[in-house]
């Protein structure tokens, strides 16, 4: 994504009342959310356990490795910088509960079984995408929501 858009985003959402406004009448939140869940269904795979509930991610999809979900993530920081939009957020439940969702679907996005007995003789170099997908997608945005 260029540059350029992210730069519209921020100057979009730094303007508190016009982004309220926007969570209110264009449901803006919700379609973010939406958008994240939108890039975990593109190509996450059921558990073992086949539960809808559980989806294992590959996290070395160029989704993942790329950061292509960055924007999205860049906006909700901007969007949840302001003080009246957390509270907008937090006393409205549907929306509290489509983020708790995200949140819900990002754990355990890529489990690992601990090797015994083997040598491993190299490591994936993508064992850290999880984290930060989470603490991008999920902890900061929690952060925000709690300092709010």
């Amino acid at each position: 994504i260029p540059t350029r858009m992210v730069d519209i985003s921020v100057q979009l959402f730094s303007n508190s009342l016009l982004t309220v406004q926007m969570i209110r009448e264009e449901a803006l939140l919700s379609t973010l959310f939406r958008n994240i869940m939108a890039l975990v269904e593109e190509q996450g795979e059921p558990g073992a356990d086949s539960s809808h509930a559980h989806i294992t991610l590959n996290c070395e999809h160029a989704i993942w490795t790329k950061r292509t979900y960055w924007p999205i993530t860049n906006d909700l920081v901007n969007i949840l910088s302001h003080r009246a939009v957390v509270s907008e957020f937090l006393f409205q439940f549907d929306i509290v509960k489509e983020w708790l969702g995200v949140a819900r679907r990002f754990q355990g996005i890529d489990v690992h079984v601990r090797e015994v007995g083997v040598h491993i003789e190299r490591e994936n170099r993508h064992w850290t995408s999880p984290f930060f997908i989470e603490l991008e997608l999920v902890m900061e945005q929690l952060s925000l929501l709690d300092s709010g």
